[in-house]
């Protein structure tokens, strides 16, 4: 029985694997072309959670797959680094001054119903 359970996480974690490192090619890939591609990279923080998950598995089992699991995990950390922001210096924060400047002068008297202020030649 043990044996059943392990080819059946097998092939779970070969899957799991697969869909990772097809979610590693989704920035790389025009999605008009290849669109499996874009959504692997839609779902990689469920592959990544689940390939973790299987690693403990195979970790707990001592098999060798835990390896694979780990390489593969490793390969992406460029990807794991753009999505959760492991760096770990600080940013300097400045103040910016921000001027909102408006000329409210009716369309420059475009329709000539006021009495011709000469808007548009003040501006």
């Amino acid at each position: 029985m043990g044996r059943v359970i392990d080819l059946i996480f097998r092939l779970v974690t070969i899957a799991a694997l697969g869909g990772l490192l097809g979610s590693y090619t989704a920035p790389y890939t025009d999605p008009n072309v290849f669109v499996p591609s874009s959504l692997l990279g839609l779902a990689y923080h469920y592959l990544l959670i689940a390939n973790l998950l299987l690693f403990l598995y195979w970790l707990f089992r001592r098999k060798k797959m835990a390896i694979v699991v780990l390489v593969v995990i490793g390969a992406g950390y460029p990807f794991l680094r753009t999505y959760y922001g492991l760096n770990a210096r600080e940013v300097e924060t400045e103040a910016h001054d921000l001027s909102v400047l408006s000329y409210n002068v009716r369309q420059m008297s475009l329709y000539r119903d006021s009495e011709g202020n000469g808007a548009a030649e003040g501006i």
